[in-house]
């Protein structure tokens, strides 16, 4: 009987101390996760553009998104995408940029891009070619003779309007405004009062410089019909076809289908970002942009495809999980007392077993 008792002490002993041992395993590794882990950040900067852009206003759209949901956010006005990528590379932390695609192809070597990373493509990014009607533009070589504006130096509308004119070999030709304070409102005034013949303009149809001119009756655009022999030639660019009416369906608004140019929006990052806050930038991606469907394809954003740079480690894993899931269930938050309401659970969870598996 007494043997019996010790062996039943000893399996209780065993069992209460490997419990113990699990335990004090699961509270270090807990530990670990918010010493080692990179820092929660309490307030990101987002790179946009000039004031008054497409980048510009999504940002200050993005700044509200997320600040509802827990995180602050700085909207600082730059020259736009080319500028937004130079200033990342300079290790500013805490830091988030919209990007084209194939930035990294065609950006200063001095740059080095090798530490930045892409949370994946998020919109769509037409560009528009308006111009006063009785210039009767028909292909961007019929721009030979004109004053022409195309936005700051920097910007992703300058480099595409000069790219498309130099294509056409009519950079000799065109009076390019020189790029100094050529802000979107102010290359819209511009255009509207006749001191400039054409511009081009970037940015989706609910911008309100893209509005205003598109409201205007002295002013024609641009349907690009070799769209798809652009798009051949620079990877950087996707066509677009705004089927008719699709922007005032009472005034018939455009009055035929309009093939456009587009870059694609990218959510650049340093790879040292905070893995937790990127689910929710994602999230604020899928719920952010205009919805409307103005291309004749199936896309849909955020995506995997047309991205720029390498795609980080987290959120390839996450663009996977927002295709299979309903984008109301696609992140799940949870309050943690030492860091920001932010945190995906499922992140920590994926966290915590390869932390596990590794042990």
């Amino acid at each position: 009987m007494r043997k019996e008792n010790s062996i039943v002490r000893e399996r209780r002993l065993w069992k209460l101390s490997r419990t113990a041992a699990f335990a004090v395993i699961a509270v270090a590794l807990l530990v670990s996760l918010v010493i080692f882990s990179p820092a929660a950040p309490k307030k990101i900067t987002l790179l946009t553009g000039p004031e008054g852009s497409g980048y510009h206003e999504l940002g200050k759209r993005y700044a509200v998104y997320l600040g509802d949901r827990g995180l602050n956010v700085e909207v600082q006005v730059t020259d736009g995408g080319f500028d937004n990528v130079r200033l990342l590379a300079a290790d500013i932390g805490d830091t988030v940029a919209f990007a084209p695609s194939n930035i990294e192809h065609v950006i200063d070597d001095s740059v080095d891009t090798s530490h930045l990373v892409s949370l994946g493509s998020i919109a769509y990014e037409p560009l528009w070619l308006f111009f006063r009607a009785e210039a009767e533009v028909r292909r961007i070589s019929d721009l030979a003779g004109l004053r022409v504006a195309m936005g700051i130096k920097g910007s992703v509308v300058n480099y595409v309007g000069r790219s498309l004119i130099e294509l056409n070999a009519i950079g000799d030709q065109v009076e390019i405004l020189p790029s100094e304070g050529q802000e979107p409102h102010t290359v819209a005034n511009a255009l509207i009062e006749g001191r400039v013949d054409a511009a081009f303009v970037i940015g989706g149809p609910a911008a309100p410089v893209i509005r205003d001119l598109l409201g205007h009756e002295g002013l024609g655009m641009l349907s690009f019909e070799r769209a798809d022999a652009y798009q051949a030639i620079d990877p950087g660019i996707t066509k677009i076809v705004m089927p008719e009416g699709i922007i005032d369906l009472a005034n018939n608004v455009p009055s035929e289908d309009l093939i456009l140019l587009s870059a694609t929006t990218n959510l650049v990052t340093l790879d040292t970002l905070y893995p937790g806050a990127v689910p929710l930038l994602l999230q604020a991606a899928a719920d952010v942009h205009d919805q409307r469907r103005i291309v004749t394809g199936g896309e849909s954003f955020p995506s995997a495809q047309n991205v720029s740079l390498a795609a980080g480690e987290d959120s390839s894993r996450l663009l996977e999980e927002l295709q299979a899931l309903n984008r109301a269930s696609a992140a799940i938050f949870v309050p943690r007392a030492s860091l920001p309401g932010y945190i995906d659970f499922r992140q920590f969870l994926h966290d915590l077993r390869e932390r596990v598996s590794r042990a």
